[in-house]
């Protein structure tokens, strides 16, 4: 983890006083913790939602030089971007392929993931169009019951002719239930899983996302697909991560205020003080990602200190009180930790009562991004 003092971190904070870090040298760890642990397996990176927030452009540009040439994303509009500025990767569009996007999809070079029957034939009468054979995935349903074609659906698919102009490069599904330890549906989806390949005997197997690389080798298949397990977050989240930090989130703080006995703080007067107290205005809210939830039960850490949020967090600013922290270490202008040494991301999204992609998806766009 990169080692951030806090005369670095008050740089760091110039000009916009609130800043994301991200360390590139522990996202690289992060993959080569993935392709250890799945030595046999194609690594395909989830860098949707703008790569969980961090910058899909830069941790793109970071994982290709890695080795890594396919990428997923969610929809049309991200993978055009992508598309843009790298001609020589694969990337995979989740969300599949909608009226009227077909030529689109075929101009940028991007594969959609099939999910639907009015999509695998929408695809297939585009290839048959065109005379040729155009690549997809095609995503089953093992049990989440999500987006993705049922067992039903794919022998009506295959009975009506109308996937004979799809090559068909890998078929994937989705663990409902893997960030559980030893969950009974795991080895259930898995199985059913197996089964659709009676229509797909050539394809390739794609089934386990972050958590599901980490459990038994045989869900690994052929192709894997590691999201936020490559920004940091814990792919195991019953025991201790094994994956290294990578984003650190700091801020400042605007006024030192002191609030008397019995003042209230905020929307709806959610905070009363019980004693006079030392109170740290800071400059971020919900906007911001710091969940609304988080009223009168986080915290932030100024100096190494603990500060609690009080009152209700508002869309850009929230108040902490400071009263027993020493006053030369806690002033106007000080850099105050939402995540980073002392606060982790899982810990800042088990403080919200989240998950750590939803924090990450989260994070402020307004204000900038530091790679180091």
């Amino acid at each position: 983890m990169v080692e951030l003092n806090q005369e670095i971190i008050k740089q760091q904070l110039q000009p916009e006083g609130t800043v994301v870090i991200i360390d590139t040298s522990n996202i690289i760890k992060n993959y080569q913790i993935i392709k250890n642990q799945a030595n046999n397996s194609l690594i395909s990176a989830v860098i949707k939602n703008d790569a969980y927030g961090l910058g899909a452009i830069k941790i793109s540009k970071i994982l290709q030089e890695q080795g890594c040439k396919d990428f997923f994303v969610a929809t049309l509009s991200e993978g055009i971007i992508l598309r843009k500025e790298f001609n020589n990767i694969n990337i995979f569009v989740l969300h599949g392929v909608l009226p009227n996007q077909e030529a689109i999809f075929l101009r940028y070079n991007l594969i959609p993931v099939i999910n639907t029957i009015s999509q695998a034939s929408l695809w297939n009468n585009f290839a048959k169009k065109n005379n040729e054979k155009l690549q997809c995935i095609v995503h089953v349903e093992t049990g989440i019951n999500r987006l993705a074609l049922s067992m039903e659906e794919v022998n009506f698919l295959h009975s009506n002719n109308s996937m004979d102009y799809l090559e068909i490069t890998c078929v994937m599904a989705h663990f409902a239930c893997s960030d559980m330890d030893n969950h009974f549906s795991i080895d259930i989806q898995y199985n059913k899983f197996l089964e659709f390949f009676k229509f797909f005997p050539s394809a390739k197997k794609s089934l386990s996302a972050s958590y599901g690389i980490f459990l038994k080798q045989e869900y690994l298949t052929d192709i894997v697909r590691p999201g936020v397990a490559l920004y940091g977050g814990n792919p195991k989240p019953y025991t201790t991560n094994i994956m290294l930090p990578v984003i650190h989130f700091y801020t400042t703080i605007l006024q030192i205020k002191l609030l008397k006995q019995d003042e209230f703080v905020g929307y709806g007067y959610r905070f009363q003080a019980k004693k006079d107290s030392r109170v740290a205005v800071i400059q971020v809210g919900y906007a911001d990602g710091v969940l609304r939830c988080a009223t009168n039960k986080g915290h932030v850490y100024i100096n190494g200190y603990k500060a609690p949020m009080i009152g209700t967090v508002s869309m850009d600013l929230i108040v902490v009180d400071v009263s027993s922290i020493p006053t030369h270490l806690c002033e106007e202008g000080e850099a105050v930790e939402l995540i980073g040494n002392n606060m982790s991301l899982d810990n800042f999204a088990t403080m919200l009562g989240t998950v750590h992609c939803e924090i990450l998806g989260g994070l402020t766009r307004r204000y900038p991004r530091i790679y180091i």
